[in-house]
């Protein structure tokens, strides 16, 4: 039960940290970056094919390998999301977001997910 709230609680402070963490992002000298595969795909896509039982774990697969790039590239961060380790998580946060950003794609939560979760990363393996 704790973990529902856990992910209810992640939603919505997701939904306030972007309007903080709305340009704060590495890119190039007008702030743009290239969004590749899913992740240029929009939340009322991926709500679409939530609500028709389709197979969604793409969705959670890129977001795993933006995460694991993630880690790798941010100094001082073993892992980023620790409680989020697994695709069945990773699809209720989303089902969460989506559900509040349909126009939203999947980089913009995945941006935002780790923009929440930074302060409480895991700053060293074990």
């Amino acid at each position: 039960m704790w973990f529902g709230k856990a992910i209810v609680g992640l939603a919505v402070l997701g939904t306030l940290a972007s309007f903080v963490y709305g340009g704060a992002t590495a890119a190039d000298s007008k702030n743009h970056y290239n969004v590749r595969d899913l992740g240029i795909s929009t939340c009322a896509k991926y709500m679409q094919d939530r609500s028709l039982k389709k197979d969604t774990s793409g969705y959670a697969n890129w977001m795993m390998g933006f995460i694991t790039a993630y880690n790798w590239l941010k100094p001082d961060t073993f892992e980023i999301a620790p409680e989020l380790g697994n695709k069945t998580k990773l699809l209720v946060y989303l089902d969460l977001w989506c559900g509040k950003a349909p126009k939203k794609t999947l980089n913009d939560a995945t941006v935002e997910l780790v923009g929440v979760l930074y302060a409480k990363r895991q700053k060293v393996g074990k």
